[in-house]
């Protein structure tokens, strides 16, 4: 059973949760995201926005990073590869609501573009790209690209970027992060501290570890 949770925590940027709730099963079902000959990808997914002090606390946490980036995305099912047999999507992805408008005010965007950019760049993660080579970045930002485009074609009302963004072209730097592969001690401590258990809300901001955008 496919599962898609969405939570903005933010203590104080606000979202069209709805569009982006929409947008975000869109392009589950956009290949490569969906692999072929399946209409959505089997998923059970959490997209978290968090403010810049939350993702600088993971970042430090799960990375040992300093300051904050603009996704992360936490894989639970293990090394993947974009070729390999299908498989679930199962995982966190991890963004900075702050760090997407300051990349949207940067390359002249929108922030809601940002935050699908970084919402497809963690999915793509998760279905096995990574972007630690020059080549493997290429080819992962040729997918994203493509993404982006059928995306921008469906969801028109709001401009995204065109796909020339040149942000997931440049070398990865700390602000520009990839996908966290974790032990699973590891990710099963994180899903406890960002996912609510079933039936409930997550605590105040005090007590939560992510704020989801």
């Amino acid at each position: 059973m496919n599962e898609l949770t969405w939570r903005n925590r933010h203590p104080s940027r606000r979202v069209d949760g709805r569009r982006l709730r929409r947008i975000a099963r869109a392009a589950l079902r956009e290949p490569p995201i969906a692999r072929p000959g399946s209409t959505e990808a089997e998923h059970e997914l959490s997209v978290r926005l968090v403010d810049a002090e939350t993702m600088a606390g993971l970042n430090r946490r799960w990375l040992a990073h300093e300051g904050s980036t603009d996704v992360i995305t936490f894989d639970y099912c293990g090394p993947a590869r974009p070729t390999g047999p299908p498989r679930a999507l199962r995982g966190d992805v991890v963004i900075s609501l702050d760090d997407a408008w300051r990349q949207a005010r940067r390359f002249r965007t929108t922030g809601e573009a940002e935050v699908v950019r970084c919402l497809v760049h963690g999915l793509l993660h998760l279905r096995g790209y990574d972007d630690h080579t020059p080549s493997a970045r290429r080819h992962m930002k040729q997918a994203e690209d493509r993404v982006m485009r059928r995306l921008a074609a469906r969801f028109p009302r709001r401009r995204f970027r065109p796909p020339n963004h040149p942000r997931r072209s440049l070398p990865l730097t700390g602000d520009h992060l990839g996908g966290a592969r974790l032990p699973p001690s590891h990710a099963a401590r994180l899903r406890r501290s960002v996912a609510p258990p079933p039936g409930k809300l997550l605590q105040p901001r005090e007590s939560a570890t992510i704020v989801v955008r």
